[in-house]
C-alpha cells in the first residue's frame, strides 16, 4: 500500500449490513491494493469508514450510496422512532492477503472496525441517519504514522423522505435523501474539506419471487466544498517566508488536486430467499471531478502581482473514474442480529499502465465478515 493511494470504504445495504471496500484512486490511479476508508455512496457492516480516505494526500473517495439501501434493503420493522438504529462490527482483509506470491513484494492487509448508525423517524416521509465509523489495521500500515492507529471516517448526515413514494399502478417506488459529510477524518482534513452537500435519488420495485426480490437504480451528485484545491501537509520544520508564495507551496501542499464534485450511480438487486436470508450484488460507476488547474492563480514571486491563471494542457486529468462491486450474503437468525458475508472490490477504472482494470475480482477485493445488533430490537428485548 502507497500513500499515492486512497484506500476506500463504501456502505451498501441498509440498517446495519457491512460491506468492506477497497479503492484506489491517485491522481491517474493506483498500483498496489491498499484497503481502507471510503466516500459517498453504498453499504454495510462488514467493516471501516464509510466515508474517507485516511491517507492525506490523496482525494475523497466516494460511497456507493445510502438510497442503493433504501431501496433493497427491507424496511426494518420499526418498533420506535429510532428503529433501524445499529451498531456493526467487522472484520476483513485483502484476497490477494492470502497468495505471498501475487507480486513482487508481500503486502497484507487485514483490518477490523466498528460502526455507528443512529436514525430518527420524525414521520413515515421523514427521517434522519447518522453514520461515522472507526477502523484499525492489523498488519503494518503504510498509510498511519502509529501502529495500529485507529482511524475515523467522516460522519454522514442524511436527511431522508422515509418510505418515499410508490407509484400505485406499475409499484415503482422513488426514494430520495440529502446527505451532508462533515469533515471529521484526517484525510479530509488534510484535503482542507469544510463540507460535503450530496443529494441522493433512487427508483426501485419489488417481484414476487422467493421471499422477495427488488430491483433498484441508484444516483449520488455530491459537491465537496474546500478552502484549497489541493490537499496540505500537516506541517513543515522548513521556513520558507510568505505561505503564499510560489516557493512555499511545495512544502505546504502535495499538488495533488481535490476532488470537488462526485457522480455515482448503479444498479443493485437483491433476492429475499428467505425472509431472514438475503443475497445482495451491487455495482456502482463514479465519477470525480477535480478542482481545475483555471483555478490556479499564477502571481509575480516578487510583487505578488496577478500574472494570470494556469493554461490546462492537452493531457490534463480533469476526473478520476472507479468502480464498486459488491456482493453480500445477510442472515439475521433472531430480529437483533444480523450476520453479513460479502466480498467487494473497488478500483479506478485503468491500471498504471494504461489498460483497463479487470472488472469485479482483482487485486483490490476485500472478503469481509460483519455482525450487526439493532438498537431496538434489543432495547425491547430488555424491557420484557
Amino acid at each position: 500500500m502507497k500513500l499515492s493511494q486512497v484506500v476506500a470504504r463504501v456502505a451498501l445495504a441498509g440498517c446495519f449490513l457491512v460491506v468492506g471496500t477497497v479503492t484506489a484512486t491517485a491522481e491517474e490511479s493506483a498500483s498496489e491494493p491498499s484497503a481502507q476508508a471510503a466516500s459517498d455512496e453504498a453499504v454495510s457492516l462488514s467493516g471501516g469508514p464509510a466515508a474517507t480516505a485516511d491517507t492525506a494526500p490523496v482525494a475523497a473517495p466516494v460511497e456507493a450510496d445510502a438510497t442503493v439501501a433504501q431501496a433493497v434493503t427491507p424496511a426494518a420493522k420499526a418498533k420506535s422512532p429510532w428503529g433501524g438504529s445499529s451498531i456493526g462490527y467487522g472484520f476483513g482483509f485483502s484476497a490477494v492477503s492470502l497468495d505471498k506470491a501475487s507480486g513482487q513484494t508481500w503486502n497484507p492487509y487485514v483490518t477490523h472496525s466498528l460502526a455507528f448508525e443512529p436514525r430518527w423517524r420524525f414521520h413515515e416521509y421523514l427521517g434522519v441517519r447518522l453514520r461515522i465509523d472507526v477502523e484499525q489495521e492489523l498488519t503494518n500500515s503504510d498509510e498511519t504514522i502509529k501502529q495500529f492507529e485507529w482511524t475515523w471516517s467522516d460522519l454522514n448526515i442524511d436527511v431522508n423522505v422515509g418510505k418515499g413514494y410508490t407509484e400505485p399502478v406499475t409499484g415503482i417506488n422513488v426514494n430520495g435523501s440529502l446527505r451532508f459529510g462533515l469533515p471529521v477524518s484526517k484525510a479530509s482534513q488534510a484535503r482542507t474539506m469544510v463540507l460535503s452537500l450530496s443529494p441522493g435519488l433512487s427508483i426501485s420495485r419489488k417481484f414476487p419471487v422467493l421471499a422477495g426480490l427488488t430491483v433498484a437504480y441508484s444516483g449520488r451528485f455530491a459537491y465537496q466544498f474546500h478552502q484549497s484545491t489541493t490537499a496540505q501537509y500537516d506541517g513543515t520544520g522548513l521556513s520558507c517566508g510568505d505561505p503564499d508564495s510560489d516557493e512555499c507551496a511545495p512544502f505546504l501542499n502535495t499538488g495533488l488536486r481535490n476532488v470537488q464534485t462526485v457522480l455515482a450511480h448503479g444498479p443493485a438487486i437483491s433476492l429475499d430467499i428467505l425472509d431472514n436470508l438475503s443475497l445482495t450484488v451491487s455495482y456502482t460507476l463514479r465519477r470525480s471531478g477535480l478542482y481545475g488547474n483555471d483555478d490556479y492563480e499564477i502571481r509575480d514571486s516578487g510583487s505578488g502581482i496577478y500574472l494570470g491563471t494556469l493554461e490546462p494542457g492537452a493531457n490534463d486529468i480533469t476526473a478520476r473514474y472507479s468502480q464498486l462491486f459488491a456482493l453480500e450474503l445477510a442472515w439475521a437468525p433472531i430480529d437483533m442480529v444480523k450476520l453479513a458475508l460479502d466480498v467487494s472490490s473497488s478500483y479506478a477504472d485503468l491500471r498504471p499502465d494504461g489498460t483497463y482494470q479487470t472488472p469485479f475480482f482483482n487485486r483490490f477485493t476485500m472478503v469481509n465478515l460483519g455482525i450487526g445488533l439493532d438498537i431496538d430490537s434489543v432495547i425491547q428485548a430488555l424491557n420484557k
